[in-house]
């Protein structure tokens, strides 16, 4: 999840949503985020962790979800980043953020596919967010980001064990390619390019990226 799945793939992050007759059905088990559930993931060669709970029921557009509160613990500290609510339908698993920031920067609230469970499956997005920096003489750095995201579903695999020590069963691929295009007003325009592939464990969900692995979780 990055510091994007889970940061702007973590600003990108989670409203298990679903309509009432749905809430107790097992056909998003590649995403399951029951009221009171906890998962910790942790960064290579850092101490920091992030964390997601599952802290409650709301309705958005008259469908049930789950309330998500996404933090980061820096030693002894947890710094709440935003709430965020995971949609799910028919195998198809949707984000939505509310207000969510990473230090200065503020994306905005949408909806975003980021699973599909059907392999082969290939589907698009476009996230835009914003930064406004302080500089110590005065004024700012003011940076406004277009991120034009496609996602493939690229096939499974049986078992993996992680950096961390832990083995996860029954993992589906997601690779994501992004184009990041920046304007500001004191640099000039740029674009930047990544790929990242997102494993996601039946019964369980995200478990790793190019950032951060799971290293602990409560699914009740």
């Amino acid at each position: 999840m990055k510091t994007n799945l889970l940061i702007i793939s973590v600003i990108t992050v989670l409203c298990a949503c679903q309509k009432d007759s749905d809430l107790n059905s097992n056909s998003c088990q590649y995403s399951p985020f029951p009221t009171g559930s906890k998962f910790i993931y942790t960064y290579p060669n850092s101490s920091n962790r992030l964390v997601i709970e599952a802290v409650g029921d709301t309705l958005i557009n008259n469908l049930a979800c789950t309330k998500l509160q996404t933090s980061t613990m820096i030693g002894a500290s947890n710094v709440l980043l935003g709430v965020t609510y995971h949609h799910c339908n028919n195998g198809t698993y949707s984000f939505m953020s509310s207000s969510l920031s990473v230090g200065f920067t503020t994306a905005e609230t949408k909806q975003q596919i980021y699973l599909k469970e059907d392999v082969g499956e290939v589907w698009f997005d476009t996230v835009r967010s914003s930064s406004s920096m302080p500089l110590s003489g005065g004024g700012s750095i003011t940076t406004r980001t277009t991120s034009y995201r496609e996602y493939r579903n690229i096939g499974s695999i049986d078992q993996i064990t992680l950096n961390n020590g832990n083995t996860f069963d029954h993992i589906l691929l997601v690779e994501e390619r992004m184009r990041n295009e920046s304007t500001s007003n004191l640099f000039s325009p740029s674009t930047t390019i990544s790929i990242d592939t997102n494993y996601y464990s039946k019964n369980i969900g995200l478990i790793k990226d190019s950032r951060s692995e799971l290293k602990e979780y409560n699914i009740l």
